[in-house]
């Protein structure tokens, strides 16, 4: 092993020590991890995994979620769920967990909780259940739409941009796994948590009392909001044949609200983006960039055969223990190198987001659910990793007979 292949091996395996035993926050880890191969390898080294356009896009669907935020759509959706099933707790949790599914899927996971959750635990309060359920079902909801479509999170796109897949293509392969385990998630929950959401009918009348409408304080702002996001949807459907790319289109629809809403909308979105998951990413960019540059990718791809068995069960072990984008983007080089990524880059992305369901620590999405309970209804993490194993081992199964059924 030559000595530049064996500091790209020490520093990728001490980032992703660093990060997921939280010794360090992730982002000075992997921003480490990058100072370090610059000093080693040359400054390009640390220049040449970076992936701009994955991080405008990134940055670009925060802010989209800000404005969706603002806007009080997703409360007014969420409320609108209550009503539709008739205060019951059982048909709230899969109404609100398919709306989780569905923002998750446009904005990513941790916009979907943030925007999802909070609403359906003031239900959860004023219905007199426990907090756990909607924690366990929106955490993997919500996971299961980011891993739906190719602009939800940043390795989505990394992997995309790394094998040339375009936004069709990317849905194609992933909506009959996606929707089979939404639908198994949602049962199970429902299945799982029925004492649990047993209420009287006083308790479903104060629900049914909301007014969802009180939700929508700036209708100006949600009519141009929600003008944006469907031409935003529009243009990445539309994006292969027109010669649009994702960076094009999402950071287009933001410049767009931006002059819709002026000035004072920049400063405020700005101080909304999550510098720290930028940051991350951007360098992890570089450490899994010098990775593959050292050819050690290529000797890992000699040695495993492209196996999607291997894929869904290897990535979902690890995705349970160290976040989920960071192992599909430790993956990538190894996905390039193999050259049939065709048949392996679904289940490297869907185990990863099965695995990270699992755990607490395995999506920034699921500890984002449990900070937003407060101290003193917070579930037992004990009890989080018990559902989350079970609905893991299910979807698994699942997935996994897909796998005979269809071709890939």
């Amino acid at each position: 092993m030559e000595f530049q292949q064996f500091v790209a091996l020490v520093v990728f395996l001490g980032v992703f020590v660093l990060f997921s035993t939280k010794l360090v926050h992730r982002a000075v880890a992997t921003l480490l991890g990058a100072a370090i191969l610059a000093i080693a390898q040359g400054p390009e080294s640390f220049v040449s995994g970076m992936v701009p356009e994955v991080l405008l896009v990134t940055a670009g669907l925060m802010v989209l979620g800000g404005f969706m935020k603002r806007s009080g759509l997703a409360e007014w959706l969420a409320l609108k769920a209550a009503h539709a099933g008739n205060g019951r707790p059982g048909r709230i949790l899969v109404l609100t967990g398919l709306l989780s599914f569905l923002l998750g899927a446009f904005l990513g996971p941790v916009a979907a909780v943030v925007l999802v959750l909070p609403v359906s635990l003031l239900l959860a309060v004023e219905l007199d259940v426990p907090a756990l359920p909607f924690v366990v079902v929106l955490s993997w909801t919500s996971l299961l739409g980011g891993a739906t479509t190719l602009t939800a999170q940043p390795s989505n796109l990394w992997v995309a941009a790394a094998l040339g897949i375009d936004a069709i293509t990317w849905v194609t392969r992933m909506v009959p796994f996606t929707v089979s385990a939404l639908v198994l998630t949602l049962a199970t929950g429902t299945l799982v948590f029925r004492k649990a959401l047993r209420v009287t009918n006083e308790r479903r009348a104060r629900v049914l009392e909301y007014d969802a409408s009180r939700s929508l304080e700036d209708r100006a702002l949600l009519t141009r909001t929600l003008t944006v996001l469907i031409a935003v949807v529009v243009g990445l459907v539309a994006g292969p044949w027109v010669g649009l790319t994702p960076t094009v289109v999402v950071v287009g629809g933001v410049v767009v609200l931006w002059l819709w809403e002026g000035s004072k909308s920049v400063d405020r979105s700005l101080s909304e983006i999550d510098v720290a998951t930028l940051l991350f990413y951007g360098g992890l960019f570089s450490v899994v960039g010098a990775w593959g540059a050292s050819d050690l990718s290529r000797v890992m791809a000699a040695s495993l055969p492209p196996n999607p068995w291997l894929a869904l069960w290897g990535s979902a072990t690890l995705g349970a223990f160290v976040d989920h984008g960071a192992v599909v983007g430790a993956l990538v080089p190894t996905l390039t190198a193999w050259g049939s990524t065709g048949v392996v880059w679904p289940f490297v992305v869907l185990g990863s987001s099965l695995g990270a369901g699992a755990t607490v620590w395995g999506a920034l999405s699921s500890a984002t659910a449990l900070g937003l309970v407060g101290p003193g209804k917070r579930p037992d993490l004990g009890r989080f990793l018990k559902f989350g194993v079970l609905f893991l081992g299910l979807n698994l199964a699942v997935v996994s007979g897909l796998m005979f059924l269809l071709p890939h």
